[in-house]
């Protein structure tokens, strides 16, 4: 696997290439350190698989490399390793177009796992940030039922559609592809249509849009479903974050 590892901080950044390259025994990891304002080039240069982008020092510059990074290089993989395990810091590096956020308390085994799973198109979070943030919005989301925006929508084919509602139901691609009776293959097809036509890097951010598409009235009760759908939107894209 062949990544870059991008920090201000040299020290951290080495440190990091040594773990990895360390623990990985059974693979090659072959890890380049750089700074933030290089990481564009470098990246362009080397055709790495992954970006770990450093943000324990400074969150917000390691947020800003993040976009820089997919606003390049929108197919680049890139996970963040912040400080906060809180849903702010979550849902700021995801929609920023991270792959995947983790804290500096993980292990390194969790680490290298996480980007072996990011490599794989898996988005990683960890298990214990996926159920925090789920517990704290599931009471507002349980009585809203997800639809697609008609604006969004018309973009999309009949199948693209089908598939994206049960993205944001929360099912996972082996269980769209039983509910649809399709390939699990065509399903990833289909919601990589879908990620493309909306220009966005990853169905969590597909599903943070699709809830400011729509235009909210100036009512109590326009308000209250707009709540819904944005608390809705995002226990959905964390569910799918949980392993099987």
């Amino acid at each position: 696997m062949d990544m870059l590892i991008v920090s201000n901080h040299t020290l951290i950044g080495r440190s990091l290439i040594y773990m990895l390259e360390n623990l990985a025994a059974d693979e090659r990891i072959d890890a380049e350190f750089c700074a933030p304002s290089a990481v564009v080039a470098t990246a362009q240069a080397r055709h790495v698989d992954l970006i770990l982008v450093e943000a324990i020092a400074d969150f917000a510059e390691g947020i800003g490399t993040v976009r820089a990074v997919k606003e390049a290089l929108p197919q680049a993989l890139v996970v963040v390793l912040g400080t906060e395990e809180d849903e702010a810091s979550i849902f700021e590096a995801i929609s920023a177009g991270a792959d995947g956020y983790l804290t500096r308390a993980t292990s390194a085994e969790a680490l290298l796992a996480t980007l072996r799973g990011v490599a794989r198109g898996e988005l990683g979070l960890s298990r214990i940030a996926s159920l925090r943030v789920v517990r704290q919005l599931s009471r507002v989301a349980r009585s809203f039922t997800p639809r697609i925006p008609d604006t969004l929508g018309a973009k999309l084919t009949q199948r693209e559609q089908e598939v994206f509602d049960l993205v944001r139901h929360g099912l996972r691609s082996r269980e769209i592809a039983e509910r649809l009776c399709i390939a699990e293959a065509t399903v990833y097809k289909h919601i990589q249509n879908v990620l493309d036509k909306l220009h966005v890097h990853n169905r969590t951010q597909a599903i943070l849009m699709t809830e400011k598409d729509i235009p909210a009235a100036n009512t109590t009760a326009a308000n209250t479903t707009a709540s819904h759908r944005r608390a809705s939107a995002r226990v959905l894209s964390v569910q799918r974050l949980l392993p099987a």
